[in-house]
């Protein structure tokens, strides 16, 4: 018997259902942090910080990821999410 090889998803699917969104519409329904969210990342933490933890939070929500995952992947924070969420 020979082995079949099961392929869940193309790259170009995995593409598109991983990718992290440009569209401002898109990333206000993926990336809106809630009250909860604000506190954690408000609390004792310095400014210097509060963006990457803000970052960190979206990216494990979508696409799943760790932001080392995102930068392994992408080369760079995809400057996008980052101004959405400095805001």
């Amino acid at each position: 018997m020979s082995a079949r090889e099961h392929i869940l998803l193309s790259d170009a699917e995995r593409a598109t259902l991983f990718r992290i969104p440009t569209d401002p519409d898109e990333l206000a329904r993926r990336f809106t942090l809630e009250k909860d969210d604000l506190d954690l990342i408000g609390a004792g933490r310095h400014d210097r910080n509060r963006l990457g933890i803000a970052l960190q939070i979206a990216l494990i929500r979508h696409p799943g990821m760790t932001l080392a995952q995102v930068l392994q992947i992408e080369g760079s924070v995809p400057g996008p999410i980052v101004i959405f969420l400095a805001r």
